[in-house]
């Protein structure tokens, strides 16, 4: 889930952790140019719409 400055990330259906900035997520790549994820993603979904943690757990 992400707003304006803060994204939450969810693994599994499970919160894992928080960051208090926005990430870009370009189609090329996950991050920015100067900061882009370094590894491997299975099943990346995202949504249009910020989700909660219990519509994230029904996902599963």
């Amino acid at each position: 889930m992400a707003s304006p400055g803060r994204t939450v990330l969810y693994a599994d259906g499970v919160r894992v952790g928080a960051v208090a900035a926005s990430v870009p997520l370009p189609m090329r790549s996950v991050g920015t140019e100067r900061a882009a994820l370094r590894g491997d993603l299975d099943d990346l979904a995202t949504w249009d719409l910020a989700l909660g943690a219990s519509a994230v757990a029904r996902l599963r």
